[in-house]
């Protein structure tokens, strides 16, 4: 039976295992933590009894490889079914509120006619759309640059940025726009158009649900999931990991695939020393509870402020004993997140009642998640160094977001990984003599 170690049960950990399976390979998947689902978890509010998860998480629906792996779990019907894209943003500064509705068609068409009825925005910027789809067509030829550069050579005005394009980029990035790769944006726009799916869906249920079944799904197989079993190094002879050591015991192994981010991989082994320095970028996410509502809408995105996205979870997730708990998502958000929490509270009411003009809801309690490394920071720079699957190990493998998988640091990135690692390592098993190339 052909064995694989897999160091991470998060999303990339997770695609690999269905895709090992379903090829007949043994696996044996190790956990750091007492729960699975990487980024995507959840845990119990003490005081109300909500499930709460890390930050609220959109998927878009051209998430094809991430929406795979919840099919093989049985859990799809988990996600909401809300139709296309319909956004609704308020302009902090002059509170002017807005939409950006693709509600029809269900393609391209919608999303061209919902920025033609988009308002707050000129008809130039309307018309250098179709400036984008080229680019999308063409997509960037030689040296990458940053998504700033690419409006300034598309001639998007400054208003178009700050009320559309900045606010798109920086939440499917994670990233500012003037280091943001706008090869991966015009990609991951590409990807979506393409898809012919203009949806975005959220968990109806708390994410740790989404992966229900997992465990049962890797038992059946005849496989083995080891949860709280922390992999701390491996032992390399002759260019190959012959073991690993997992809570102090040595464990010796055929092939590994680790998903572990770049910057611990040095902790492993010092062969992998070259990734210490990547960069990682922070996601901050705050709950609150308040004794009225701030709005009735599912979302809000925040135009100005260091507030992102204001979601209505009350909404958007059944089963929540409280009646306003809202969730506030900033994303590289390297600003605020020096602050202290009474320091952060206090830009949050600011920036609320900017953003609702309600000034009589008072917020009983909050809970503050910082994700110092919530991402690897993928900027126009970096991008040509992330690594492709193989290491120079020749049966050691990497999955997770910072690969190269041509999309930012997303669940879908961190998924397709992890289809690329098998297809990579079953296809060079058919070669046994190949060389690994450094």
């Amino acid at each position: 039976m052909k064995k694989v170690a897999i160091i991470g049960a998060g999303v990339a950990g997770m695609t690999a295992a269905k895709y090992l399976l379903a090829k007949g390979y043994e696996v044996d998947i190790y956990e750091s933590r007492n729960h699975i689902g990487g980024r995507c978890y959840s845990f119990v509010d003490g005081e109300s009894g909500d499930m709460m998860d890390n930050g609220q998480h959109l998927f878009s629906g051209a998430y094809e490889e991430f929406f795979s792996l919840l099919r093989w779990l049985g859990t799809e019907h988990l996600l909401s079914n809300t139709g296309n894209i319909n956004v609704d943003f308020v302009d902090s500064a002059s509170h002017f509120a807005y939409k950006l509705d693709c509600t029809y068609p269900n393609n391209i068409l919608g999303l061209l006619f919902g920025l033609w009825r988009m308002e707050g925005i000129g008809y130039m910027d309307k018309l250098r759309a179709n400036s984008m789809l080229l680019h999308l067509l063409r997509g960037i030829n030689g040296e990458d640059y940053s998504v700033s550069e690419l409006f300034r050579r598309l001639g998007v005005s400054d208003i178009a940025i700050k009320r559309l394009w900045k606010p798109l980029c920086v939440s499917i990035m994670n990233a500012p726009i003037e280091y943001a790769s706008a090869k991966l944006f015009l990609a991951t726009l590409k990807r979506i158009i393409s898809s012919g799916e203009m949806s975005l869906q959220n968990a109806i249920v708390p994410l740790q649900s989404l992966f229900d079944g997992f465990e049962v799904k890797i038992a059946n197989a005849g496989s083995r999931l080891h949860l709280k079993s922390a992999v701390t190094s491996i032992d390399v002879i002759d260019n190959r990991c012959c073991s690993i050591v997992v809570n102090g015991e040595n464990i010796a192994v055929d092939r590994v695939i680790s998903t572990l981010p770049a910057r611990n991989l040095t902790k492993l082994h010092p062969i992998f020393a070259e990734y210490k320095e990547w960069s990682s970028s922070p996601i901050l996410s705050v709950y609150i509870w308040c004794d009225g509502a701030l709005f009735d809408k599912q979302s809000i995105c925040s135009i100005g402020t260091n507030i992102e996205w204001v979601f209505n979870c009350s909404k958007m997730q059944s089963g929540m004993s409280s009646k306003h708990l809202y969730s506030i998502t900033m994303s590289a958000a390297n600003d605020a997140m020096p602050l202290s929490d009474v320091e952060l509270m206090r830009v949050i009411v600011a920036e609320l009642r900017q953003i609702t003009r309600i000034t009589d809801v008072v917020i009983g309690r909050y809970k503050i998640l910082r994700e110092q490394n919530a991402t690897p920071l993928l900027t126009y720079m970096n991008e040509i160094r992330r690594p492709s699957v193989r290491s120079s190990l020749s049966n050691f493998y990497f999955a997770g977001d910072w690969t190269a998988t041509n999309l930012p640091a997303t669940i879908e990135s961190a998924a397709v990984s992890g289809r690329l690692v098998v297809e990579t390592m079953d296809y060079l098993a058919s070669f046994p003599q190949a060389k690994v190339s450094t």
